[in-house]
């Protein structure tokens, strides 16, 4: 039970690492406030047992197995959704953050963390100066902080 009513009644959310412990408790949220809710996780078990819990509880739910770096998969999800309900009027990208590579001690987006090529699906380790990849050296001020040197002007 959520603390708060928000009419969403109508509403079609999509929440992509959707089966997840944080985003699932967003998709229960947005069900119980009326929203249509497509759960979009990589692997379609975790996803079906979020919308099964939605659709117990009396919401509507679909279920889709989607890797958000996979456009292709993206595309599928998106044509799924819509061919059931229309298109989305929520979105909330959740995905990603139970991984290193979704993750970044950087307080700044540099430009060159956007020309820095980005990780191949399922790699391990972030590509070499990557966002997920500035992390500082254990003992070395996190760039932005206090201690560090400011960004450079542009």
């Amino acid at each position: 039970m959520i603390p708060f009513r928000i009419d969403l009644s109508g509403k079609i959310a999509a929440v992509t690492g959707g089966g997840g412990v944080l985003c699932s408790a967003f998709c229960r949220a947005l069900a119980e406030c009326g929203a249509k809710v497509a759960v979009l996780n990589r692997t379609l078990e975790t996803a079906q047992a979020a919308a099964t819990d939605i659709e117990a509880d009396g919401g509507s739910a679909l279920a889709l197995s989607t890797d958000v770096l996979d456009t292709a998969a993206l595309e599928r999800a998106r044509q799924a959704i819509e061919s059931r309900w229309g298109a989305p009027d929520i979105l909330i990208n959740g995905a990603g953050g139970n991984s290193p590579r979704g993750n970044t001690s950087a307080e700044f987006l540099l430009e060159e963390h956007l020309a820095a090529p980005a990780p191949a699906a399922g790699a391990d380790e972030p590509a070499p100066g990557s966002v997920a990849d500035s992390a500082p050296a254990p003992g070395e001020p996190a760039p932005g902080s206090a201690n560090a040197p400011p960004p450079p002007d542009d």
